[in-house]
């Protein structure tokens, strides 16, 4: 009896972590998912995706993919290569099943092409036409440097800091500023995120 106790809870802590994780998967699923059918209500998404392959198609003439086309049958190569595209995309296919393959590329990485035209929006050294996954990995690192920083400020400064406060400084002038100042907390991440880049980015250069 004693023997098999141990098998028994090992099944079972197996079978929960099983089901924990089927739970977590089918959750992240579903959220992709909805996000991307919240997205393409109006039809949105779909617009954004027709413009990106209209750009491609431009940034392949002005690659030069056309050059060996005789001038009267360039509008055809150009619209049997947006006609490719949109194929590759997905665009042709039925609304479910075109969220669906939006959703599971979204979850395996395939996040396409992003054309950046030489408008006056961009600056001429981001002109280009670049893999999403390359634009990810190359400012990849300094995400991983900003968050680093946030956090290693966060233990090595709040948390004694607070801690401090709380045991020796109660009611302390220190301690009441940064009462007042606790309501900050519930301003949105992304907006401090991008006021926090604007002083320490771009002000004071500290941080990439």
């Amino acid at each position: 009896m004693t023997a098999g106790k141990p098998s028994r809870t090992v099944s079972s802590l197996g079978f929960y972590l099983l089901r924990r994780a089927f739970v977590l998967l089918l959750t992240i699923v579903a959220g992709v998912y909805i996000t991307i059918l919240i997205a393409n209500l109006e039809g949105s998404l779909d617009k954004s995706v027709r413009s990106q392959v209209i750009r491609q198609v431009r940034w392949m003439e002005r690659d030069g993919e056309f050059d060996d086309v005789r001038p009267e049958f360039l509008p055809g190569a150009k619209n049997k290569a947006k006609w490719r595209i949109e194929q590759e995309v997905g665009l042709w296919l039925p609304t479910w099943q075109r969220n669906l393959r939006w959703t599971l590329n979204a979850l395996t990485f395939q996040w396409g092409r992003a054309v950046f035209e030489p408008v006056g929006v961009y600056p001429s050294y981001i002109v280009g036409n670049y893999e999403v996954n390359e634009i990810i990995l190359q400012h990849f690192p300094n995400t991983l440097l900003i968050m680093g920083t946030a956090y290693l400020l966060t233990f090595c400064l709040g948390i004694p800091l607070s801690l401090y406060l709380a045991s020796r400084r109660q009611g302390h002038w220190l301690d009441r500023l940064f009462t007042m100042l606790s309501p900050i907390s519930s301003v949105p991440s992304w907006v401090l995120g991008i006021l926090l880049v604007a002083v320490f980015t771009i002000q004071l250069r500290l941080l990439p």
